[in-house]
């Protein structure tokens, strides 16, 4: 194929796009023309700037009058609809004059000259000019500046020359040079009154036509043609019009006459540019873009264009996101506490609370809490929860709108999600407040004890007594109570010196109790070595002063008398015989004092006895009394697998009372009793028997409700205690 046939070819294809775009244009009115894609990558968006201008195709003239109401931008692969911000451009524009000087241009320098600086008037604002002039060679006259003097004095330094007309050549270089220029938009304004040709007809330019159109459409760089005329044939019309259409610049053709018309239409299109600016999230590779001006009433102007990304967007953020501050649980009523921040509540028609078994993969449990608020607390019950088991909560916030789940979660690498997770274990006991005692102290007969306790905001307060190391037993007037701490660390003090507690090795026992004094854990303090110091009698009147200051009044009131009374008594005495012997009293002895009967009806002595003055069978006798026995309790077997019952009952004659498979006071060979699963003790205060489970594999109920492992409960006569899967016992007072 020759070039002449080539080039027919691609002249015909041209004009049949433009003959298409015109009537398109025709159909639709104003178009708009994209000058130049600006993007750029972030972790959350890509930020998309789109240059153009609005135009009508029947004149190939910019509309400078643009007003919508509104900017969306589309992408239809990601489903995603946005709004985009309309907005005069925020870059600057550099502008190459591209002048035509070859020979056919001598008569027409005046005019050309003329019309070039007075465009420079109506220039756009933020406007570089650069200038260059062309024949056979290219001929750099000014570099880019915004100095417009500068640029006209250039301008007058344009001559022609009695040479061919290098066109595509120029044009190729002219985006060359735009390509080097700073950071902005970019144009060329291209005049010429010939073809591509020299002296003899032939091509001028090394390049061709569509390696100059490819390279100005590639670098982004809108070329906008002038054509003077003056001749038929004097120069390609088809071939400027469709530069000008490829790369999205303006085309004027027209006489001597029209050429300042022609460069004050072409600067009205640059100056008519306009800029969205949006944030956009495309997937990774090619995404087309739909930009949408909606004009007054239902009119529209729309145009295409592609994107390429190398990030894989998720999608806009939520309005709504959401974070779970706190899950706490309550051990009052077995149930947890979720603690739930939320922005934009008022979006929110409801959250959805799902909890899943994780190993099992089903669903256990779902709740609905409405009218949330921006903090809120969603209880939930554990009663289908077994203890010891991993799950996982899932929440889902509703769109009040439409129904939908939010994507209210932005994971660590950028994902959003509309599931909000936590994974948790239910092991009741492990949330429970528990204490360690680090020291004790005596301060003035009293015990100060160090210490600290966990989860303290379920701490009601403490309690507890001192144990006798030498007998084992609770130590009478030692018991007390503490108020909470209002932290997790601090002192709680044992008031033992009004108790009269004497000398000796003690172990104190501390509960942690609930807000409705429930015991949480217990914690011991072996080997106080309590040693009371006795008060002189200075500090005795001080303190006896201090309490009631009558009492220590009338005792010196009756001192003074008593004194009063025997200095008048030995006065008598000496008035009368002078000393007591002749009285007859010298050598009496006094009678003996009255002896406190032992009642006969008494026990054995006992050490650990009490005298108590006038309670025995005779008058005045004393009886001695036995400190209170331990209640007699027993289990009876009521249900357990055939071939290891125990026989008969069991007497429950001594505290601690270990219930296990292994050891303890009570063993039972079933596998689903653990080791060491119960413990029974005795409590002298209330003379009553509680029973703790000690984190049993398998777990204790009372009456057919389960236990929190580590907590005490009272045994009341005929109390059910069922042991592991298969054993049930009764617990009975004789």
């Amino acid at each position: 194929m020759t070039q002449t046939l080539k080039k027919i070819l691609i002249v015909l294809l041209v004009l049949l796009l433009s003959l298409g775009a015109q009537a398109q244009s025709s159909s639709t009115g104003w178009q708009v023309r994209i000058s130049k894609i600006a993007t750029l990558e972030t972790p959350d968006a890509m930020d998309l700037k789109v240059y153009f201008s609005v135009y009508d195709p029947k004149t190939d003239q910019a509309v400078l009058d643009v007003k919508p109401q509104g900017v969306q931008i589309a992408l239809p692969q990601s489903k995603y609809v946005g709004n985009a911000l309309f907005q005069k451009p925020d870059v600057p524009i550099y502008i190459v004059l591209v002048l035509d000087a070859s020979g056919s241009m001598g008569g027409a320098t005046a005019a050309l000259k003329n019309a070039a600086k007075q465009a420079l008037d109506n220039s756009p604002d933020n406007s570089f000019f650069s200038v260059i002039q062309f024949n056979e060679s290219i001929q750099l006259l000014q570099d880019f500046t915004q100095n417009i003097q500068a640029v006209s004095f250039a301008i007058d330094q344009y001559k022609s020359a009695a040479k061919g007309t290098c066109l595509y050549d120029a044009t190729y270089s002219a985006v060359e040079s735009l390509t080097k220029a700073p950071p902005g938009r970019r144009a060329i304004i291209l005049f010429t009154d010939g073809k591509d040709e020299d002296f003899s007809g032939k091509l001028c330019s090394k390049h061709t036509f569509l390696e100059a159109a490819d390279f100005a459409a590639k670098s982004e760089v809108p070329i906008s043609t002038i054509g003077l005329t003056y001749g038929k044939g004097n120069i390609n019309e088809v071939e400027l019009k469709g530069l000008a259409a490829s790369t999205g610049g303006y085309s004027a053709i027209g006489k001597q006459a029209d050429l300042t018309t022609a460069f004050t239409n072409i600067m009205n299109g640059l100056k008519a540019q306009w800029m969205v600016d949006t944030n956009i999230y495309p997937k990774s590779g090619t995404n087309q873009v739909v930009l949408n001006l909606i004009m007054s009433g239902s009119n529209s102007l729309g145009t295409t264009f592609n994107v390429e990304s190398k990030t894989d967007y998720p999608g806009p953020p939520s309005p709504v996101q959401g974070s779970m501050t706190g899950l706490v649980f309550k051990p009052d009523n077995q149930t947890y506490d979720i603690q739930l921040a939320l922005t934009k509540p008022e979006l929110v028609d409801s959250i959805l609370v799902e909890i899943w078994d994780s190993k099992g993969g089903s669903k256990v449990a779902q709740y609905q809490f409405k009218n949330v608020q921006p903090t809120n607390t969603f209880n939930i019950p554990t009663g289908s929860l077994v203890v010891g088991r991993d799950y996982e909560l899932r929440m889902m916030a509703v769109n009040k709108a439409d129904q939908t789940q939010f994507n209210w979660v932005t994971t660590s690498d950028n994902k959003r999600l509309a599931i909000l997770t936590h994974p948790f274990v239910f092991d009741p006991s492990a949330n429970l407040p528990s204490l360690t005692i680090d020291s004790v102290s005596q301060v003035n007969n009293d015990l100060v004890l160090s210490i600290k306790t966990t989860n303290s905001v379920l701490v009601g307060g403490f309690n507890g007594w001192l144990v006798d190391k030498a007998t084992n037993t609770q130590v009478p007037n030692s018991s007390f109570s503490n108020p909470p701490l209002n932290s997790t660390a601090g002192t709680i003090t044992m008031p033992l010196s009004k108790a009269r507690i004497p000398a000796g090795s003690y172990t104190a026992i501390i509960n942690v109790l609930g807000k409705n004094n429930q015991v949480y854990s217990t914690a011991s303090y072996d080997g106080i070595a309590y040693q009371p110091t006795l008060p002189n009698l200075i500090q005795l009147m001080t303190a006896a002063l201090i309490a009631a200051p009558i009492v220590i009044i009338l005792v010196i009131l009756m001192i003074i008398g008593l004194v009063g009374f025997l200095m008048y008594t030995s006065s008598r005495e000496k008035s009368m015989t002078g000393t007591p012997v002749l009285q007859g009293r010298l050598g009496n002895k006094p009678a003996a004092g009255p002896v406190i009967p032992i009642a006969e009806a008494a026990p054995p002595l006992n050490p650990d006895a009490t005298f108590i003055p006038g309670a025995g069978l005779n008058d005045g006798a004393t009886i001695i009394a036995m400190p209170p026995k331990m209640p007699a309790a027993r289990l009876i077997l009521v249900s357990a697998p055939p071939g290891i019952q125990p026989a008969g009952s069991s007497l429950v004659n001594e505290t601690p009372f270990i219930i296990g498979r292994g050891e303890g006071s009570l063993t039972i060979p079933e596998a689903s009793i653990s080791r060491q699963h119960v413990r029974i003790d005795y409590l002298e205060a209330s003379r009553s028997f509680t029973i703790t489970d000690l984190k049993s594999s398998n777990g204790t109920r009372l009456n057919n409700t389960r236990v929190t492992a580590g907590q005490p409960y009272i045994l009341v006569n005929g109390t059910l205690i069922g042991l592991g899967l298969s054993v049930s016992m009764r617990f009975e007072l004789s």
